[in-house]
């Protein structure tokens, strides 16, 4: 399962090179949403910063499966830092009032530190004052 994981990986960082040719999106999509059901902690979690950054770039594409497979995902995740990446992962674009103010700047390296810089923008743009 691994193994095939890696592939996947390794045939979604092809595509995703040259992301905007005819329908290389929606298969970008549906590989990391495939990985999403891997046994890999790491598989997953890579899987669930690409997803946020897809989701971060091309907020009009049609994310419906990859939203139903994260619900799945949160009702059994046992990992509080998965669950909650998981959790950030869902949210992203669905709010119009939690926003990503410059999600270019956001290094896309590594998965821990992605969310925690999505964490810290979106806890910015939240009024936490009671009125």
């Amino acid at each position: 399962m691994l193994r095939k994981a890696l592939i996947t990986i390794i045939f979604i960082t092809i595509l995703f090179s040259n992301i905007n040719a005819d329908g290389n999106l929606t298969k970008i999509i549906k590989a990391y949403n495939n990985n999403l059901e891997s046994d890999s902690k790491g598989v997953v979690e890579s899987s669930l910063m690409y997803i946020s950054k897809l989701r971060l770039d091309y907020p009009k594409e049609d994310y419906h499966n990859v939203v139903s497979k994260l619900d799945r995902l949160m009702k059994n995740e046992k990992s509080k830092s998965l669950h909650y990446k998981i959790y950030l992962t869902r949210l992203l674009p669905s709010s119009p009032h939690l926003q990503i103010e410059n999600p270019d700047t956001i290094d896309f390296v590594e998965p821990s530190d992605f969310f925690l810089e999505i964490s810290e923008q979106l806890f910015k743009g939240i009024d936490v004052t009671t009125k």
